[in-house]
Parts: C-alpha cells; sequence; structure tokens
C-alpha cells in the first residue's frame, strides 16, 4: 500500500489473493494407475481504489489419472477446469498458479492432456505430450490451442545424450485466422545418467521454427530476446542450457 502525506488517501496497488488447496490423491482405480483429485479456491485481496479494477475470486478443478510400469515409465491424463483467477497464467497457462484476481467469473479455461514418458531400454527413453486447452471470455471471446510433441533421448555412453525434440501448435480465435508453429530440437548433451530424467544435464541446443504470419506477432511478443525475428516466418535459436534438481 501507498498512502499520500497530503491527501492522506491509501493506494492498494496489489493484486495478490489467498489461495486453499485440497487435494485427495493416490486413489487406487486400477492395477497400477490411481487417480488425483484437486480442488483450487481463490480469494482476491486489497481494495478497488487503486484504479485496476474490481477484485474477484475464482476456483478450479483437477483431476488426474497416472499409470506406473508403462514400458518402464508411466503415464498420466489429466483434465481441468478453472474460473477467474482459478484459470492460472493469462498466456502460458499455469494451472498451478493464481491468476489475476482481475479476471470475472466469465473468465473460463478447460484444459485435457495426456503425458507419456517411457524408458523400454537402459539407454533410450521418450517423451510424448498431447493437449487440447480451450479459452473463454466476454473481451477476447473464445480460442482453442493444441499442442503435440515427443521427445526422444538416446544415450551413447552413461553420461552422453542425444536428445531430439519435434513439436507442433495450433491456435484457433473467433476473430482471426489460425496460428500454427513448429519447431524442431536438436541437444547433445552431458548428463549424470543415461536415463531420460537423469539429472544434471549441460545441453548445447539448436532448434529450428517456422510459423504462419498469424502467428508473427505471438513468437516475437514470447521471445526472451525480443522481436528479433521481424516478419519473418522462421527462424533458428541456439544455445546452453543446464538443468538440475534439487
Amino acid at each position: 500500500t501507498f498512502t499520500d502525506p497530503v491527501t492522506g488517501k491509501t493506494t492498494v496497488s496489489t493484486q495478490s489473493a489467498v489461495r486453499q488447496n485440497l487435494i485427495y490423491g493416490e486413489i487406487p482405480v486400477n492395477v497400477n494407475g490411481t487417480l488425483d483429485i484437486a480442488g483450487t479456491f481463490i480469494s482476491g485481496q486489497g481494495k478497488n481504489n487503486d484504479g485496476l479494477g474490481e477484485r474477484h475470486n475464482g476456483w478450479q478443478l483437477s483431476a488426474f489419472h497416472r499409470q506406473s510400469k508403462v514400458w518402464g515409465g508411466g503415464n498420466t491424463f489429466g483434465v481441468q477446469y478453472g474460473v477467474g483467477p482459478g484459470i492460472g497464467g493469462a498466456s502460458n497457462g499455469q494451472f498451478g498458479a493464481s491468476g489475476s484476481t482481475l479476471f470475472g467469473s466469465d473468465v473460463k479455461r478447460t484444459r485435457v492432456f495426456n503425458d507419456m514418458a517411457i524408458q523400454p531400454l537402459d539407454h533410450f527413453g521418450m517423451e510424448f505430450v498431447a493437449l487440447w486447452q480451450k479459452d473463454q471470455s466476454n473481451a477476447t471471446g473464445s480460442s482453442v490451442w493444441t499442442t503435440v510433441g515427443v521427445r526422444p533421448v538416446y544415450a551413447l555412453t552413461n553420461n552422453f545424450k542425444l536428445v531430439a525434440e519435434l513439436g507442433t501448435d495450433r491456435v484457433t480465435q473467433e476473430n482471426g485466422p489460425a496460428k500454427r508453429l513448429t519447431k524442431i530440437t536438436f541437444a547433445p548433451t552431458i548428463s549424470a545418467g543415461p536415463g531420460l530424467w537423469s539429472r544434471p544435464e549441460l545441453r548445447a541446443f539448436v532448434t529450428y521454427g517456422k510459423w504462419n504470419d498469424a502467428a508473427t506477432a505471438s513468437v516475437n511478443a514470447n521471445n526472451n530476446s525480443g522481436p528479433v525475428y521481424n516478419n519473418n516466418t522462421s527462424g533458428t535459436s541456439y544455445g546452453f542450457q543446464v538443468e538440475t534438481w534439487f
């Protein structure tokens, strides 16, 4: 908060919220399969004297079926639905976080996804993901995002892997043409072990992406280096990544 020393008026410039999570997990439903059910309830905090607008409450429900012992790995199938700040992040769609408390009950998000990670051989693993998501609001109408991706990992030695990734995204919206993006990545990797999830890892990567004209503005807006691609509909990026878990 900020209090004007002359007028004494207090301005609240926060969109903070109180979030309560309720989880009932690891419910056995089939052989090597469990179900997790999660509910999130969000209460917007602060007053409405900052000129930003009314604060709103929100909620989200999720259900995840987890199947273990699938070709040396596992599979997760999930369904999620959120309202208001319960939709999570506005652009990247992270359901685990609280969305803006400026989102009203007209803002809704529905998501269905499947994520499979397998390790059929000691030196070979692969992850596959498919996702469908629909966003709705009075201000922007509705849009549908679909994405499919695959990441094979082949270990030449216990500490050196070849990692590749191929993914494609499509966003359809009411007021405009569909946005499309496809990218492919190749990444030689030094790793703590040959497994798909062995960490830490040091990767050198090169990524080539191609998109249509409708997606150009979104590509530039979400590029960490800024609008370096300008009006181009393809581009290449490269660099190094370090990943470790604690």
